[in-house]
């Protein structure tokens, strides 16, 4: 007899919440109870809305420990999805790495808990994530890569060998990053940027090669 699904719930209930649901179902891994939301958004995917974040400790109590996934997106360079880790920790949740099974992650690669890994996103060797990370759908990240806790790697963005992300930072849609390059904390990478030097704390990147914007 096989063992029991653990039950899960997925915190949000937008575009990314959409995207980790589906990842969630075809792992089978977990009993999806629902989805956690200020707004009822209705049946997403077939799983329902549960209530808001004040929901999970009532839940814990009826199905036992939690696992959590968040399905929180990030826009921006702003961190706020450790936030919502350390919230759910405090009622004795977990927070599996999810990875899609279209991903690919190399065996070596060191993953953080309550981290995402999208479809088609490849993971190369030698490269470590931190915690509440976003690999979203078609990104690469190459080989001894560094992305610190609440990194979002976009869609279709590109990382080559070596590249550094600090906490909290977003690399864009469709950007791409030169080796080596250290990209500081709590940045933004705008959509279809080119990294190719350092990028500073805090700071908003953009265009081909990637400059600082203007304030």
């Amino acid at each position: 007899m096989s063992a029991e699904r653990a039950p899960l719930v997925v915190v949000g209930g937008g575009g990314h919440a959409k995207v980790v649901l589906s990842v969630l179902a075809r792992l089978g891994t977990f009993a999806i109870l629902g989805y956690l939301d200020p707004k009822d958004r209705g049946p997403i995917l077939g799983h329902p809305w549960l209530g808001d974040d004040s929901s999970a400790r009532q839940l814990s109590n009826d199905h036992g420990r939690l696992a959590v996934v968040l399905g929180i997106g990030k826009t921006d360079g702003r961190s706020d999805r450790l936030t919502f880790l350390e919230r759910f920790s405090r009622i004795g949740a977990v927070f599996p790495v999810v990875i899609a099974p279209t991903a690919f992650v190399a065996e070596d690669v060191v993953v953080g808990e309550g981290t995402v890994v999208c479809d088609g996103a490849i993971v190369q060797a030698g490269t470590r994530i931190g915690r509440a990370a976003i690999v979203n759908t078609g990104a690469r990240v190459d080989h001894d890569c560094v992305l610190h806790d609440d990194v979002h790697i976009g869609p279709g963005a590109v990382l080559s060998g070596g590249v550094q992300v600090g906490d909290g930072s977003l690399v864009g849609v469709g950007a791409c990053c030169r080796q080596n390059v250290k990209i500081g904390s709590n940045c933004t990478i705008g959509a279809g940027a080119a990294v190719t030097s350092d990028c500073k704390d805090g700071a908003l990147y953009i265009g081909v090669p990637a400059r600082l914007a203007s304030a």
